[in-house]
């Protein structure tokens, strides 16, 4: 009677769209990155915590949509030069507060970019489809996780993902998964290195990812610098003088992340958080 009565739950959660894989139940992380969202909780305060979107941001200006990476180590690199509304193709790095003008590459970085409107204000296609349903980090929120949480050194460090360069955050409860490692505070991507496979384990067990996507600046070439060498990753604070915005980034000697004010003007990564 049991098994009659489960099966017939399922078969009303199938109809109205929502699954009934005891699979999910027992992997977290696998209905969480359904919603956008990983599973892996991280303070940004001592009272507050926040779940990491499953990739960089993405948008296309073509068709006006938004999403996420499909995969945590996933950079768009050097078409990103084609940013323009008409540009039927996908872009992930952006001005600073772009989140209703993501296409902006004005070379004005005191005028063009005045105010700060988050990316997280647009429903996002593989992130629950709400508007305002994600935000972007302060500055002071991107520290915390850096430097100030309980054991912050021991849960950040350099690593390659598929062959990626980039930059693991560990989620405040961490364990490493059986027979993989993680070494922190190291300054090259060659020490903690790991498979799709391999990355898939430690995703789950609430890892992120920040890749090494490099930036765009404005010049007469729109170019795009240091894809998988850089990584550059904006905040939601203003710089008092108006013309710069608080953000970090990381390269080789990534045990160094390097926190300061960026023109507004510059390409660069965004990554998503949810507030728990």
């Amino acid at each position: 009677m049991k098994k009659f009565f489960n099966v017939l739950i399922c078969g009303l959660l199938m109809i109205i769209g929502t699954s009934c894989n005891s699979n999910d139940a027992n992997n977290p992380s696998s209905s969480a990155k359904r919603n956008g969202a990983l599973n892996g909780a991280f303070s940004i305060s001592n009272t507050k915590q926040v779940h990491f979107s499953m990739g960089n941001l993405q948008y296309q200006p073509s068709s006006k949509k938004w999403r996420f990476a499909e995969n945590q180590y996933d950079k768009i690199g050097k078409t990103n030069i084609n940013i323009s509304a008409s540009y039927k193709d996908w872009i992930d790095l952006f001005g600073w507060g772009t989140g209703n003008n993501p296409t902006n590459t004005s070379s004005d970085h005191w005028k063009a970019y005045p105010t700060f409107t988050d990316w997280g204000i647009n429903p996002i296609i593989n992130g629950g489809k709400n508007a305002n349903a994600w935000r972007t980090l302060s500055y002071e929120e991107w520290y915390y996780i850096f430097y100030n949480r309980i054991n912050a050194n021991k849960l950040l460090g350099p690593a390659s993902v598929n062959g990626i360069h980039g930059l693991v955050l560990l989620p405040d409860n961490w364990s490493t998964p059986v027979d993989l490692n993680f070494i922190a505070d190291i300054d090259n991507w060659t020490i903690n290195e790991y498979t799709v496979s391999q990355w898939s384990q430690m995703e789950s067990a609430g890892a992120v990812f920040l890749p090494a996507a490099g930036y765009r600046d404005f010049t007469p070439d729109m170019k795009v610098y240091s894809i998988g060498v850089v990584g550059e990753y904006w905040s939601s604070t203003p710089d008092g003088s108006g013309g710069y915005a608080g953000g970090f980034s990381f390269s080789y000697d990534t045990n160094r992340v390097r926190f300061g004010d960026y023109y507004r003007r510059a390409g660069q990564s965004v990554r998503l958080v949810q507030d728990l």
